[in-house]
């Protein structure tokens, strides 16, 4: 992937034109979108520029993505699908709203926004994670301890970019969102901590999605351990693990099942001082 400062990691890629735009959110709840035209290029060899100049964004960038939503587009996929899509936001204290991706929307490549409000937070609240959803997806959002939600994404209250949206999941003193799941038809839940334990999780247990975010139990995590990643996997495929100084990768079927109440087991080494960045499933290569 090239090289980087010596504290510094790989969290987000994007794949995109030169004539595009892209809209970039970090965590302080605030956006900006600017033209892939003013990042320079660069060589692998080069450890890149820094993103701030060209956003201005102070808090740390969570999501990126291509601003372009042209209205035919998002006619012809209520046409196909019957359903809207929507741009998604949750805290770390749990609270959740979407916003039409059209708020986000351009006139034109050369148009610039630069930190803009997209989420009214609380004190000491941050934004966690953001990203388009379905109106007919249904979405797991799971803790840093274990607990979670299931619900379908067209339940989540609909609301503007300057609000703060309303309780998605009440968060025990020691808890905090950490993200949301898409459920589609994948046998299994794969759940990743900090310290690199993996358990496999059979996806029967969710039954139908709920109206209310009522919070349940999904895994048993040490007090000195979080979960950072909860993902869908099916037999054919393998997860990928992108840490600071390494990638490793783990066959699905090598991961145990373990209930919701197991521990999940030891599986990847992390030494002291690195981070697991990045989690994502990709088929098996023959």
């Amino acid at each position: 992937m090239g090289t980087f400062d010596q504290y510094d990691y790989p969290t987000l890629s994007l794949y995109v034109h030169n004539y595009d735009a892209v809209t970039f959110i970090d965590s302080l709840g605030r956006y900006s979108t600017i033209p892939v035209s003013i990042i320079p290029n660069t060589e692998t060899s080069n450890t890149g520029y820094k993103l701030y100049d060209y956003t201005k964004l102070d808090g740390e960038i969570i999501h990126c993505f291509e601003s372009s939503t042209p209205a035919e587009d998002a006619q012809q996929l209520l046409a196909l699908t019957g359903a809207v899509c929507n741009q998604v936001f949750l805290t770390a204290q749990g609270m959740i709203k979407q916003v039409p991706l059209d708020e986000f929307a351009i006139t034109g490549s050369t148009k610039k926004v630069r930190n803009s409000k997209c989420m009214k937070l609380k004190d000491n609240d941050t934004l966690v994670w953001t990203g388009p959803m379905l109106t007919t997806t249904n979405i797991m959002i799971f803790t840093r301890k274990g607990e979670y939600a299931y619900v379908n994404a067209g339940n989540i209250p609909m609301s503007t970019k300057n609000t703060m949206g309303n309780i998605g999941v009440k968060c025990a003193d020691n808890d905090s969102c950490v993200g949301c799941c898409v459920i589609d038809n994948s046998p299994y839940l794969v759940i990743v901590t900090a310290k690199g334990c993996v358990k496999r999780v059979e996806t029967d247990f969710l039954g139908e999605p709920g109206k209310r975010m009522r919070s349940s139990y999904l895994a048993a995590i040490d007090d000195s351990d979080d979960i950072i990643a909860c993902i869908t996997a099916r037999d054919d495929e393998e997860l990928v693990v992108v840490a600071k100084s390494e990638i490793r990768s783990i066959p699905i079927n090598d991961i145990p099942i373990i209930g919701r109440k197991g521990k999940p087991k030891k599986m990847i080494p992390v030494a002291i001082g690195d981070v697991i960045s990045t989690v994502y499933t990709r088929k098996i290569q023959d």
